[in-house]
């Protein structure tokens, strides 16, 4: 299984159920600690 299907599959389990994941760093300057 090559990187790009790896990517597509989390991205449809995080479709699935967003509110199940976590990002370990701030993504958007308004998120706190950005």
């Amino acid at each position: 299984m090559g990187t790009q299907a790896i990517a597509h599959e989390l991205e449809e389990l995080i479709r699935r159920a967003p509110e199940q994941w976590h990002m370990f760093q701030p993504n958007w300057p308004s998120d706190p600690g950005y």
